[in-house]
């Protein structure tokens, strides 16, 4: 499979998961970048377009042995159980791990080490806004997406929402999203990509792991939403 400067990233990373590995080496921006061309996504990246182009078109065209489907090939249904068994449920294990944490880490070093109170600061904005997007999602949006899906395979029409069109949610979450992403690129940079410090003790190190756990499996998390789930909803 030969990609396309032209083509957008989140629509080949929802096409050939193997790509994501890919984007994540070069640094580029699949998920909340998903919408932008190979093009300009290597360009904000600082790679030179062709060099992606090639490594993407590499990756995109390896057959791995019993791969799961694509997440667009898949039911939304299914989709949607995936994220909630996969990323919901480590998501929502990774900030109990940071709300025990980080209090003690501040306490104990945060007097030597100012710039613990920034990263505090940016973590404690991340899982307060984490907790009500992740209910929101799963109370409201994706059981009404579940039902029209289902409907529609019945040849019915989909069930009324409260909503009105479901794209009217689907910018709210988008918004969220870009949130999301802020803060992490303010994590990033305040940790030095998550390094762990020569200072760190235990507790330490587990806020400092799991941050960056978080970061990586948030950006995987954001993409299956933003580039594959609410378009194909927003298409029913």
């Amino acid at each position: 499979m030969h990609v396309q400067e032209s083509d957008k990233v989140g629509e080949i990373a929802g096409r050939y998961p193997a790509t994501i590995a890919v984007f994540e080496r070069f640094g580029v921006d699949y998920c909340c970048g998903g919408k932008r061309s190979v093009r300009e996504a290597a360009e904000r990246a600082g790679v030179e377009p062709g060099t992606l182009v090639g490594e993407v078109s590499r990756a995109a065209s390896e057959l791995v042995e019993d791969e799961p489907r694509a997440p667009a090939e898949q039911s939304l249904r299914a989709l949607i159980r995936h994220i909630n068994e996969s990323h919901h449920v480590f998501t929502r294990s990774a900030m109990d791990v940071i709300e025990r944490t980080l209090p003690k880490v501040l306490a104990a070093h945060g007097a030597v080490h100012p710039e613990l109170a920034a990263i505090g600061e940016a973590a404690r904005a991340l899982v307060d806004d984490l907790g009500p997007h992740l209910l929101r999602e799963e109370r409201v949006l994706f059981p009404w997406i579940e039902a029209a899906e289902a409907a529609i395979e019945r040849g019915a029409r989909p069930p009324s929402a409260p909503f009105g069109s479901v794209q009217n949610p689907v910018r709210v979450m988008d918004a969220e999203h870009l949130e999301v992403a802020r803060l992490l690129e303010t994590l990033t940079s305040l940790t030095a990509g998550y390094e762990i410090p020569a200072w760190a003790c235990p507790t330490a190190t587990a806020l400092f792991r799991t941050l960056g756990q978080l970061d990586r499996d948030l950006r995987r998390h954001v993409h299956l939403e933003s580039n594959v789930l609410f378009p194909r909803a927003i298409a029913l």
